[in-house]
């Protein structure tokens, strides 16, 4: 089973909070140099069919109560999360495969961490995809 299923030409929101290296409590993610989130075919690709970084607007650092998830429902408001949001134009292209994605971070201190891989499902959806 995938971790996360994305319809082809739909939005879709990535969200995680970030635990620290202890896995005991939520990282303070204010300091992060960078944040890189990729989806690829496999994970050993170096051609990324998306690729985002934290100087593009795709990806936020907010609390998670900015969020609207029952997921996280159980968190403390100032928990930060790391929010990657795919507009309609960046699931379009994507293939009807079981895809690979990662998301990592890099600390002030030139640190980097995978904070998760895992499987992507996309589908197709009856309807086509559309821009609002």
């Amino acid at each position: 089973m995938a971790d996360i299923e994305i319809f082809i030409g739909d939005t879709a929101e990535i969200v995680t909070p970030v635990f620290d290296n202890n896995l005991d409590d939520f990282r303070d993610l204010s300091g992060l140099a960078d944040v890189q989130y990729a989806i690829a075919e496999d994970l050993d690709d170096n051609n990324a069919t998306l690729s985002f970084s934290l100087e593009d607007a795709a990806i936020e650092i907010v609390d998670v109560s900015d969020i609207d998830s029952v997921e996280f429902d159980d968190l403390e408001p100032e928990t930060d999360v790391i929010s990657v949001f795919l507009e309609p134009t960046d699931t379009e292209s994507l293939p009807a495969v079981t895809l690979q994605h990662e998301l990592q971070i890099e600390d002030s201190d030139g640190n980097i961490t995978t904070v998760f891989q895992g499987d992507v499902e996309t589908s197709v959806t009856l309807n086509e995809p559309r821009q609002s």
